[in-house]
């Protein structure tokens, strides 16, 4: 569910979902997605006045992603591709077999 309040100048606007938890969730996903989870049967009016506690942080952390440029980069999964995993490089190998019937991955 989305719900959304005034904050100064600025409105946020956030989604809502109840799972089976102990506390409330906030996060935020970049570049300008917020999101609240709450433990199920939650009143919705709890889950609003922790949301907007957490409204100047939710505005800092969104200036912050903005400033951010977000590359996505196509693959297209040749031989010789470089994939970055755990902070290192690793260069895409491609083996073609007949008796292998699966494929598989190594790192």
């Amino acid at each position: 569910m989305n719900y959304s309040f005034e904050y100064g100048t600025r409105t946020i606007t956030f989604d809502l979902a109840y799972k089976k938890r102990k506390t409330i969730e906030i996060g935020i996903i970049p570049p300008d997605k917020v999101y609240a989870i709450a433990p199920i049967g939650t009143q919705e009016d709890i889950v609003l006045g922790k949301v907007k506690s957490k409204a100047n942080w939710i505005i800092k952390k969104l200036f912050s992603f903005k400033d951010m440029e977000y590359l996505h980069i196509n693959r297209e999964f040749v031989n010789g591709e470089s994939f970055m995993y755990l902070g290192r490089n690793y260069s895409l190998q491609i083996i073609k077999d007949a008796s292998i019937k699966r494929a598989e991955v190594k790192i």
